[in-house]
């Protein structure tokens, strides 16, 4: 099957109760549709350093952050296709670059540093971040249940502009330019997109690449990291929870705005790997966090 290998867009992060659950996609029936993937089960395998040093990074917040990890969409062996995945966000864009391996081969790759079968400029760039950060290793495995949502096609319809707050939007086409020149991609969309105070995206038009995502049984674990086990660990979501993720590259359409609006529902901060290390792992750590 074919994949995308290059992302660049906003991820915007929301929990729901199971109230606002069931709300939000009896809301989201006439505009949107399960996409071809549908119902998955996702595994994460994420890398880093013998200090923690990419989570500790995530977790502060900064206006630009990286992170390694490989993923797959079932029970993987020796020769199941895997992804291995370099994830970067600068100023609330998301720069995702990935490649498809067997997965024997990508393990082999990211922790012993053996070249994969495959050349390219994707690959090239995560060669540069295995080597950079020298010790990376298995650290986490997150697993959840996914259902995945787009727009449907008979339903795509221009949308009024979304204001901000003080009814004003901020069209801030700089915020577009990448300031890392390995990234450099056209602009995140050429219709007209504001940013509300806290870095939201706002467009004109609903446009078919948005993406609606909920991920529920969020599961996590230090131990038995491999992709060859079944899905098992700790919970780390309260009982009844689940993430939504509205993932774009151009804006939220008017409708989508007036659905969490309506039913109270914001924006949040939210790491699978970065709770799982605080609330878990941080806890284990002995030494002082520096360095």
């Amino acid at each position: 099957m074919e994949y995308q290998n290059i992302f660049k867009r906003y991820e915007l992060k929301y929990l729901l109760s199971e109230e606002q659950l069931a709300t939000v996609h009896a809301g989201i029936s006439p505009y949107m549709q399960p996409d071809k993937f549908g119902k998955t089960s996702v595994r994460s395998l994420y890398f880093d350093t013998d200090t923690y040093r990419l989570v500790r990074r995530s977790i502060e917040h900064p206006v630009y952050k990286e992170k390694l990890r490989m993923r797959s969409y079932c029970r993987a062996n020796g020769s199941t296709p895997v992804f291995v995945e370099l994830k970067k966000k600068y100023q609330h864009v998301v720069y995702k670059r990935r490649v498809s391996l067997p997965f024997e081969e990508a393990l082999s790759w990211v922790v012993g540093g053996a070249s994969p079968s495959c050349e390219s400029q994707i690959t090239r760039e995560i060669d540069y971040f295995i080597q950079y950060y020298q010790t990376l290793a298995p650290a986490a495995l997150i697993t959840y249940d996914r259902e995945a949502f787009c727009c449907r096609k008979d339903r795509m319809t221009r949308e009024a502009l979304s204001l901000d707050a003080d009814h004003s939007v901020r069209f801030t086409p700089e915020r577009d330019k990448l300031q890392n020149a390995a990234y450099d991609e056209p602009p995140l969309s050429a219709r007209s997109v504001g940013h509300s105070k806290d870095g939201t995206p706002f467009c004109q038009a609903g446009g078919s690449d948005l993406r609606i995502t909920f991920d529920r049984n969020v599961l996590a674990r230090s131990h038995d990291l491999t992709l060859a086990y079944e899905p098992y660990g700790t919970p780390i979501l309260p009982e009844g929870e689940s993430i939504m993720e509205i993932k774009t590259a151009g804006g939220m359409p008017l409708w989508l705005t007036r659905l969490l609006s309506e039913n109270h529902i914001y924006k949040t901060t939210f790491s699978k790997y970065g709770t799982f290390y605080q609330t878990r792992l941080f806890p284990e750590w002995e030494e002082p966090l520096c360095g």
